[in-house]
């Protein structure tokens, strides 16, 4: 790769025609500074997955949009992270599940035994094939709510929690303790009367 890299450098200098003019600096749209052009030139290159932009239209409460956002961009620190930032750990496995499986995103979340409880709570199969974000389709369309992208952050949040006060407090992981979490923590107060209903109603 460095190699054809070099190539197209050499290609590019020996292209360029050398002028006694003096050069001029411009920006891509013009001589003069925009802040708010440079945003939509530098963001339109960006290509983001659909589900990003459902995060930030949920009710949930700001640390849980976070949280989710960390999630999709594999961000979270889990104990693959933390490997990948070179921090020693006595263990980099799940601590949910115990079968010697590396803590990630994917396996913390969707492919855990303990995380697939936690789903069913939700009247939701995680197939064994699925990963981040494609998954959030199949999500969306298991839960067939305008409260979908709420109850799947919500319950990732409880599943979270779980991984944490086992960890941080030495409980042992529990299914309940997850339901109560994903129960407790609630969506904006002009939402909520219809986020239980719709609760009430899968539970």
């Amino acid at each position: 790769m460095a190699y054809n890299q070099l190539q197209a450098l050499n290609q590019t200098v020996s292209d360029t025609h050398i002028s006694e003019d003096k050069d001029i600096w411009q920006y891509s749209w013009g001589k003069n500074f925009s802040s708010s052009r440079a945003y939509k030139i530098m963001m339109g290159h960006t290509q983001h997955h659909t589900s990003i932009q459902w995060i930030w239209k949920t009710p949930c409460q700001p640390k849980h949009k976070l949280f989710f956002w960390l999630v999709l961009k594999d961000r979270l620190s889990t104990r693959n992270i933390l490997r990948r930032r070179n921090m020693f750990l006595p263990s980099y496995n799940c601590v949910l599940c115990g079968l010697e499986t590396e803590e990630t995103v994917q396996h913390l979340f969707l492919q855990c035994q303990f995380a697939k409880e936690c789903w069913h709570i939700l009247q939701i199969h995680i197939p064994s094939d699925v990963d981040f974000p494609e998954v959030m389709h199949f999500l969306r369309d298991a839960l067939q709510s305008q409260f979908y992208m709420a109850a799947i952050i919500l319950m990732s949040w409880a599943i979270w929690t779980s991984r944490s006060a086992c960890i941080f407090n030495g409980l042992v992981p529990s299914v309940d303790y997850s339901r109560s979490t994903f129960y407790r923590d609630r969506v904006s107060t002009r939402h909520s009367q219809l986020f239980d209903q719709w609760l009430h109603l899968i539970s």
